[in-house]
């Protein structure tokens, strides 16, 4: 019985701890960009903070650096972005080289190797217009196409296939747009 009161009384203190509070206390990670030049960091919420770190671990998984290195780099990144005093300020924040326009030169700074799928989603993010739109092309070409040859296999004549070909290319057309739609709101995250 004291052993099983002993367990309860631990389990209703782990419940009891902030673990966001605890993670960010004991984080050596934490520590270093709370050093962040433009002072913004401290300011955001744990969200937000949790993101970059685990940008910081993404990148040590991926390199020669180890987490402190990485996070040490940003945070000198940040700094000389301060120093050159530009109107924006944008380059003095540690976000801007974690998840910012200075994520490329951090990656090639620590020497952090993409993977495939990390590459092919940069590229596609790039290009995402193209994409969003070959994509809506390829499903409308491919579904019209069906229903046309269907129509010229049942023996519709040449007026009735234009016909068809017209009225399928505008239903699969919003066909298809709803379908890309769906399937980028399920693969892409927002920033």
């Amino acid at each position: 019985q004291v052993s099983i009161s002993n367990s309860i009384g631990s389990l209703r203190m782990l419940g009891s701890v902030d673990w966001r509070d605890f993670t960010e206390a004991a984080s050596a990670i934490e520590t270093i960009l709370r050093e962040d030049p433009g002072g913004v960091y401290g300011r955001m919420d744990f969200i937000t903070r949790d993101r970059y770190r685990h940008v910081v671990e993404r990148l040590a998984k991926g390199g020669a650096l180890s987490e402190v290195e990485v996070a040490q780099t940003t945070l000198r990144l940040a700094r000389e972005g301060a120093a050159m005093g530009r109107d924006d300020e944008t380059a003095a924040h540690v976000g801007f080289h974690l998840i910012g326009k200075g994520l490329p030169y951090l990656e090639r700074t620590v020497q952090a190797r993409l993977t495939i799928f990390q590459r092919l989603c940069r590229i596609s993010r790039r290009f995402s217009f193209f994409f969003y739109l070959s994509a809506i092309t390829l499903i409308t070409l491919f579904l019209t196409s069906g229903l046309v040859i269907k129509a010229y296999e049942d023996g519709a004549r040449e007026w009735l296939l234009g016909a068809v070909y017209v009225l399928a290319l505008l239903a699969t057309s919003q066909l298809a747009v709803a379908l890309v739609n769906w399937v980028a709101q399920l693969l892409v995250t927002p920033d």
